[in-house]
Order: structure tokens, then C-alpha cells, then sequence
């Protein structure tokens, strides 16, 4: 049976644990008065932060009862006093408690929305060199770049994991590269679900006989029979596989599968006048092995040759 979806929220009282490589945290969440402590790959959280987030409870063998978060939303703190403990943990790179408490007692509540939006003014206060306030105000676009993308993808229900592995792959440029091809999502390491980009696609208004949606389709497709064991399919069946799938028409599939082969993004194969289309891996996998066949077959020793002679001159040694 099918575990329900549980709904928390709250404001992070202490981060734990942080995984800077993959996002992982152990936090604990301050939910109306009762501390959670909560686990999942959510990305670089910190203290004084609000979080909504969707998940279950699970029982660590050595920690105990932990919330398993797979969906983040998270809220900056709104208050001084949160927005304080915020600068204050080391959120942003060049800002400690003693600068926070100056930033926060110029700024008010208002501190991290001109962070966001005009950042320079941070050299309004005392202390924050104009060479400081470029430095600071770098950290805080890396910051803020994060938080949009895994604000973005939450709204269609993409796990925190993913936010974070797209950010890590694209950088600062992360929400214009998803915004420009949310297909981009379906490999480069991320490898979200083919339905789940094409739903992004289809609320941006991605045509869909779009290039970019019909070879993700056919990588999507290939994809999943390699996981039941077949390294390519032939060309007419995953036409037709395609074409069904994506509801699109045989002029536009062979348009954009051109495209692919041009690119390097599918590989053909042609045996006995049929064609077999490879993902790039498995099409170098394959080619690979056969080479090193082909090598073991040109040095194999003829058939009737005498290996007792060979026994022979070891036996000597």
C-alpha cells in the first residue's frame, strides 16, 4: 500500500549535517513549537529559513524518528530576528554575526529583499567596502539563483534532488537554461522523467512537434528498453513507438531525428539494409566490445597450431 504524503512546515532552528556535494542535510525544524528533525537532499539550507515540505516519517536505526522531505519550498525569513540567525549562520560568504547585526539594523525586515534586488546598497552600511559589497553581492546571486530553480521546479512537483543536480550541472544560468529546454532535465546527470519535462514544456508553451520535445521523446524511449535489456531498436518500430507516444506525425519525427543523428545525440546502425538506433553510451559500449573482438579474432593462433611446441619452450625456462 501506497505511503500517504505527509505536509509539514516550519522555520529551521539548526542545520545538523551538510553535504555540499550532493545537497544532503540533516536540519532541525522548529514546526509550530515542536523540533523535527528533517533529512533529504534539499540543497544549501540554513538557519532561520522558513520550509514547507511534503514527505514521510522514517525510523534511522542509530537517530530515531527523522521526516524524510522529497518536496522543498523554501521561504526566506521574514522577521529580523530569523533574518538575523540567517545572515548570521554563514549564508552568505563575507557576512558573520557582528556584520549581520549592522546589515539587519539598517535594513530591517526589508535586509533580504535588497539583497535580491539592489544589492549595492549594502555599502550603506558602515564597515562594507565597495570592494566588499562586489564579493558580497556575488555570494548572493549564486544564493538566490539555487532558490529560484528549486522554487520553480516544486511547482510541478520535481524533487529537491533534481533542483540541486540541475544547479550543480548549469550554474548561476540554471533557471534560463531549464526555461530555454526543460528536455535539457531528461539527461546531462539529472535524468528527471520524460513526463515530468514534457509537463514544464507544455506550460511554457513548447510546440509539440518542437525538435528539442521529439528527441527527447526517442531518447526517453530508447532509455527505457535499455532497461529491459535491448541496447537499440530498429528504426520503423521506434518511429511508430515515437509517433504514438508523442502524437505527433512521420514528417516530424524523421525531421528531428535528423537533427539527433547530425548532432551526435542518437547513433544508426545499419545491418543488412535495416536500421538500429542507439543511444550515444550504448552505441560505443557496443562498438567498443566489437573492435576488441575483431582484435582478439586477428591474433588468434590457426587452428592447427601445434601448442606442444609452445609447452615445450616453457618448460625449458
Amino acid at each position: 500500500m501506497e505511503q500517504q504524503i505527509l505536509h509539514i512546515e516550519g522555520t529551521v532552528e539548526n542545520v545538523l549535517f551538510k553535504n555540499e556535494s550532493n545537497g544532503y542535510i540533516v536540519l532541525d525544524l522548529d514546526a509550530g513549537g515542536e523540533l523535527i528533525t528533517v533529512v533529504g537532499e534539499l540543497g544549501d539550507i540554513e538557519d532561520g529559513e522558513g520550509l514547507i515540505l511534503e514527505g514521510n516519517y522514517i525510523t534511522h536505526p542509530k537517530f530515531g524518528t527523522q521526516f524524510k522531505a522529497e518536496y522543498c519550498e523554501r521561504k526566506l525569513p521574514d522577521t529580523v530576528v530569523n533574518i538575523r540567525k540567517y545572515l548570521s549562520s554563514g549564508a552568505i560568504k563575507g557576512i558573520g554575526p557582528s556584520l549581520a547585526k549592522r546589515i539587519v539594523a539598517v535594513f530591517g525586515d526589508a535586509t533580504l529583499d535588497i539583497m535580491e534586488n539592489d544589492p549595492y546598497r549594502l555599502s550603506e552600511v558602515k564597515g562594507i567596502s565597495a570592494k566588499k559589497c562586489e564579493e558580497i553581492a556575488g555570494e548572493v546571486k549564486k544564493i538566490f539563483s539555487l532558490r529560484c530553480i528549486m522554487s520553480y521546479l516544486s511547482k510541478y512537483g520535481v524533487k529537491s534532488q533534481f533542483a540541486m543536480k540541475t544547479y550543480q550541472k548549469f550554474g548561476d544560468g540554471a533557471f534560463d537554461v531549464v526555461q530555454s529546454n526543460p528536455y535539457i532535465l531528461c539527461g546531462n546527470g539529472i535524468e528527471l522523467d520524460f513526463k515530468k519535462a514534457d509537463s514544464i514544456a507544455s506550460d511554457i508553451k513548447i510546440e509539440k512537434n518542437s525538435p528539442k520535445r521529439i528527441i527527447a521523446g526517442i531518447q526517453y524511449i530508447l532509455n527505457v528498453n535499455a532497461m529491459g535489456g535491448h541496447t537499440c531498436l530498429p528504426l520503423e518500430s521506434l518511429a511508430v513507438k515515437v509517433q504514438e507516444i508523442l502524437q505527433i506525425n512521420e514528417r516530424d519525427f524523421y525531421s528531428a531525428y535528423n537533427i539527433a543523428l547530425d548532432e551526435n545525440e542518437l547513433f544508426e546502425y545499419i545491418k543488412k539494409e535495416r536500421e538500429y538506433v542507439y543511444l550515444p553510451d550504448y552505441f560505443y559500449a557496443e562498438k567498443f566490445i566489437a573492435d576488441r573482438v575483431k582484435i582478439l579474432s586477428d591474433f588468434t593462433s590457426p587452428v592447427d597450431y601445434d601448442y606442444n611446441v609452445l609447452i615445450d619452450l616453457e618448460e625449458e625456462e
